[in-house]
């Protein structure tokens, strides 16, 4: 796992190398343990984290200007790069709809947000899994590759996966601008091959 806290001040490396911990137990025990189902939530996480192909960010004030800087600098680095967000909205279905909206532009960026919000699909509450402390609590927002994403999807389709994991409408939006995407590099390619030849 890598220690990559640059620009984050308002908690102090210590606490965010805390949080980082504490994100690293959450994924061992939610997502990469298969507690009664057949599958693992994310069978890909262990490896991930394992492999140092994983880094934890952190969101103070405008977490969807942070998610933005992210997309523009990415480099392949990591596989995954889980932003903590404190400034998320309290209604899990307002920041619901800020990754939905952001997630529009993936067939261009080919680059899928997933997000883990305090009231729903699993997400942290610092300091507190069972009584919420809104001022100390986080959101978390998975940023992966769309494309290497949607092909571990098609992996484990057969494998019965989407019976037990994630609801049928965030698999088809995914797959949706998965496609899209293809059908614009396909066009790029279309283009580009034209030009060379009238060139």
């Amino acid at each position: 796992m890598t220690n990559d806290l640059e620009g984050s001040s308002h908690l102090g490396y210590s606490r965010e190398n805390d949080i980082e911990r504490q994100i690293r137990d959450w994924s061992e025990y939610s997502l990469e343990k298969k507690n009664g189902k057949s599958l693992p939530m994310c069978p890909y996480a262990e490896n991930t984290w394992n492999s140092n192909k994983a880094s934890v960010r952190f969101s103070y004030k405008d977490y969807e200007k942070e998610i933005l800087s992210i997309q523009n600098d990415w480099n392949d680095r990591y596989d995954v790069i889980i932003l903590a967000c404190f400034d998320f909205e309290s209604d899990p279905l307002a920041f619901q709809n800020t990754l939905d909206s952001i997630n529009q532009n993936a067939p261009r960026t080919n680059l899928w947000l997933m997000g883990f919000h305090t009231h729903c699909y699993g997400g942290i509450t610092e300091a507190n899994a069972i009584k919420p402390a809104p001022s100390s609590s986080y959101a978390m927002v998975f940023i992966q590759r769309l494309a290497k994403l949607q092909e571990a999807a098609y992996e484990l389709k057969d494998l019965g996966y989407y019976k037990e994991h994630e609801s049928q409408v965030m698999h088809e939006k995914r797959e949706a601008a998965y496609v899209e995407m293809l059908k614009r590099q396909d066009m790029e390619r279309l283009a580009m091959s034209y030009a060379s030849m009238h060139h």
